[in-house]
């Protein structure tokens, strides 16, 4: 009997051993969280301007609104600021925080046609005087559960 009662207990810890195994059929990887962002080079303000370019010029009084197509993995954007510098010196001219492509249906805001259907953050800014007289420089400021990124554009307009 002590005979039977040990291969059952082996076969019973094969059985349940072996039934215990990882089943990759159902297993999914964990992603590398990857974060990448940059200024879009076409502003709204109101019709489409190209940005960058020694043409690229706003006037005091315009409204302009820029664009910064993002890519995100395995990670969720917490905040999106827009950073407006003096291209000469670096100093901040003003933040601006930006607003998700899911709610550009409640503004008034043409998008870029490469845009639609992509996501995207977006703000508009009052061109007033505190820009005259500078060339300006843009940045944005992505930030994310696990990463952080900025994409630029140097010398993105003049204001004369």
């Amino acid at each position: 009997m002590k005979k039977y009662s040990s291969l059952f207990l082996f076969l019973f810890s094969f059985a349940f051993l072996s039934s215990c195994t990882k089943n990759d059929t159902y297993y999914i990887p964990e992603q590398e969280p990857s974060l990448e962002a940059s200024v879009y080079p076409q502003a709204a303000a109101p019709d489409l301007k190209q940005l960058g370019t020694e043409a690229s010029h706003l006037a005091v009084g315009d409204i302009a609104t820029f664009f910064v197509p993002f890519q995100v993995t395995a990670d969720d954007v917490q905040t999106a600021v827009l950073v407006v510098r003096d291209a000469q010196t670096g100093a901040i001219l003003r933040e601006v925080e930006m607003i998700p492509s899911s709610d550009v249906t409640v503004t008034n805001v043409t998008v870029p046609e490469e845009l639609q259907g992509q996501t995207f953050y977006f703000t508009s800014v009052l061109v007033d005087t505190d820009f005259q007289g500078h060339a300006i420089s843009l940045s944005a400021e992505l930030k994310g559960n696990r990463l952080q990124t900025e994409g630029s554009l140097p010398n993105a307009f003049i204001v004369p």
